[in-house]
C-alpha cells in the first residue's frame, strides 16, 4: 500500500475552493482532509502536496473559526522530513548562497534541491500570511532566501562548468528562460551542479525542464524589488485563487540590521494604508509613491483601503467599506459562536412510526459547553443532547429537523436536516451462497446449481440465471424446477 498522507493538503484545497461555489458536501471533505493532518504526528512533507493544506488550513480557521493547529503543519513544510530527508536547505554550496530551496535536506554533502517545489511551496505560503499573520516575518525571510537562490537553476547564474546542458542552452535557449529541473549540491567534484532526473532516467534529451520552469511564474507574479537592495515587495493575493473581495496587500521583509525606508506605490486613487501587524493605519489620504518605514528585522503586511472607508468588525475580522483587511484583528473582543459541522441520521428515509438517531457534531474554540435545542415539523424528538432520538409521524411526507446550538456566551448556530417518511422501505434480497452438485463436469456434462437468498422483508423472490457458456434449464432457486447447467463444448 501506498500511503502519502502529504496529499490531505491538495484534496482539502481543492475541495475547500469547490465549496465557495456552495457545494456543502465539499467542506465536510476539505474539513475532513485537514482535520486528518491536524491528528497526524509526523511530518509527512515530500513534494508539493503538504503547503496547499496549510494555506486551507489556515483559511479555514480565518474564515470559519476551526482551530487547526497551522504551526505544526507549516514546520513540516520548512523541518527535513522522514521521506528522503524532504525539506528546506540551509547554507551555501561551492560559495553560492542556496538557502530556501526545496528539496532532499538531508546535511550529509549530497542535497538536492528542485525549482518546481520552491515555487509551489511559496504559491501556497505566501497567501497564507493573510489569514494568519503570526508568519509574516518567517515566510518574508524566506522568501528573501528563495528568490535569491532560485537563479541558480537557470542558464548563465552559474559557470558552464557547473551546468549540465550549457551548450544546448546556448544553441536552442538564447535568451536562457528555460531552468534546470534540479541543483545538486555536489555531482562529480562540482558544487553546486544545474541538473535533473531526465537524462540519467532516459526520458529526456536534456535535463532543462518545462515541468520545474512553468512554476517560475509564481514567483514572477508574487516577487517585485523595492528601491532597497534585498528588501522585497511580496503580492499575498497573487496566487491565493479563489478567495473573497480583498484589496491589494502586500508584505515586505528588512532583512538588515537597522531600520530601512522604502518606496511604495499607494496607486492612483486617495487611499488609507493599514499595516496589520500593528493593526494601525500608518498613512491617511494618500497617493503615488509614499515612504514605508520597516523596522530591523522585522516586515510589514500593508493594505490599500479606500480613504476614508468605514471600518467594522465581524470577530476575528476588521473590515473596510465591508471588504476584510485582518483576519487577526484584536481592537474589539469577541468570542466564536458554536458552529455546526454535522448533522445526520442513522437512516434516511425512515419508515412510518418507526425511529432513529439523529447525530449532531459542534465545534467551539471558545466553549465546550453547548445548550442543544431540538425541533421537528413532524413526529417527535426525544434527548437534549448532541444525540437524539427521532420517531416518525403516522403519515408519509418529509419531517425538516432543526438544531440550535448555544454556547455560554449566547452565541449561536442553527442547522437543519430532512427525513424522508415512506411507508415502507423495500430492502433488497440478500445472495448467501450459489451451491453446485458437483465441483467440476466434463464436456457434455451437466450439474445443478441452488441459489440460497433471503429477503429482509419477506417479500417473494424471482431469479434470473444466466451463463457466459453452455446452457441452462430450469428456473426458481431449488426443487424439481433448479437450473440445470451443461457444458455443451466439446
Amino acid at each position: 500500500m501506498c500511503l502519502e498522507p502529504e496529499a490531505a493538503g491538495a484534496f482539502a484545497w481543492v475541495l475547500y475552493n469547490a465549496w465557495k461555489e456552495r457545494q456543502p458536501d465539499y467542506l465536510k471533505g476539505a474539513e475532513w482532509s485537514i482535520e486528518f493532518l491536524d491528528n497526524w504526528q509526523n511530518n509527512p512533507s515530500y513534494e508539493l502536496q503538504l503547503p496547499y493544506g496549510t494555506l486551507t488550513a489556515a483559511r479555514m480557521n480565518a474564515e470559519l473559526g476551526t482551530d487547526y493547529d497551522v504551526e505544526k503543519m507549516l514546520n513540516w513544510s520548512f523541518d527535513k522530513g522522514n521521506l528522503r530527508g524532504w525539506g528546506t536547505i540551509v547554507g551555501t554550496w561551492g560559495g553560492f548562497d542556496v538557502s530556501g530551496l526545496i528539496g532532499e535536506a538531508n546535511d550529509n554533502g549530497n542535497d538536492y534541491a528542485f525549482q518546481m517545489n520552491g515555487a509551489q511551496q511559496a504559491a501556497a505560503l505566501v497567501p497564507m500570511v493573510r489569514y494568519d499573520k503570526r508568519f509574516a516575518r518567517a515566510i518574508g525571510k524566506w522568501m528573501l532566501n528563495l528568490a535569491n537562490a532560485n537563479r541558480l537553476f537557470f542558464p548563465g547564474f552559474l559557470p558552464a562548468s557547473l551546468q549540465g546542458a550549457s551548450a544546448w542552452s546556448a544553441a536552442n535557449d538564447p535568451d536562457q528562460v528555460i531552468g534546470y529541473e534540479a541543483l545538486r549540491e555536489l555531482w562529480q567534484g562540482n558544487s553546486p551542479f544545474s541538473t535533473g532526473d531526465a537524462l540519467q532516467g532516459g526520458w529526456a534529451a536534456t535535463n532543462l525542464a518545462l515541468y520545474g520552469t512553468s512554476s517560475i511564474g509564481y514567483l514572477g507574479a508574487l516577487v517585485e524589488k523595492t528601491d532597497v537592495t534585498k528588501i522585497l515587495q511580496i503580492d499575498l493575493l497573487a496566487t491565493d485563487f479563489f478567495r473573497s473581495a480583498a484589496y491589494p496587500t502586500y508584505m515586505i521583509y528588512n532583512s538588515y540590521n537597522t531600520a530601512k525606508s522604502v518606496s511604495f506605490d499607494a496607486g492612483s486613487e486617495p487611499a488609507d494604508l493599514y499595516e496589520a501587524l500593528s493593526e494601525t493605519f500608518i498613512l491617511e489620504n494618500v497617493t503615488g509613491t509614499v515612504s514605508i518605514n520597516i523596522p530591523a528585522n522585522q516586515a510589514v503586511l500593508l493594505t490599500i483601503t479606500p480613504a476614508g472607508g468605514e471600518i467594522s468588525y465581524e470577530l476575528n475580522r476588521m473590515l473596510v467599506d465591508g471588504v476584510v483587511v485582518d483576519f487577526s484583528q484584536s481592537a474589539q473582543a469577541y468570542t466564536w459562536p458554536p458552529r455546526i459541522k454535522g448533522l445526520a441520521a442513522a437512516d434516511n428515509p425512515v419508515e412510518i412510526a418507526d425511529a432513529t438517531t439523529i447525530y449532531a457534531t459542534v465545534s467551539d474554540p471558545d466553549s465546550g459547553e453547548f445548550t442543544y435545542q431540538w425541533s421537528t415539523t413532524a413526529g417527535s424528538i426525544v434527548g437534549d443532547s448532541s444525540e437524539v432520538v427521532f420517531t416518525a409521524p403516522a403519515a408519509a411526507g418529509d419531517a425538516e429537523i432543526q438544531l440550535i446550538v448555544s454556547d455560554p456566551e449566547g452565541n449561536s448556530d442553527t442547522a437543519t436536516l430532512i427525513l424522508s417518511i415512506v411507508p415502507e422501505i423495500n430492502d433488497p434480497p440478500h445472495i448467501a451462497e450459489i451451491l453446485k452438485s458437483a465441483p467440476y463436469v466434463g464436456p457434455g456434462e451437466s450439474l445443478e446449481l441452488t441459489c440460497l437468498a433471503e429477503d429482509p422483508d419477506a417479500d417473494p423472490l424471482t431469479y434470473e440465471w444466466t451463463a457466459s457458456g453452455g446452457s441452462l434449464s430450469g428456473s426458481g432457486s431449488s426443487g424439481p424446477g433448479r437450473p440445470r447447467f451443461r457444458r455443451e463444448f466439446f
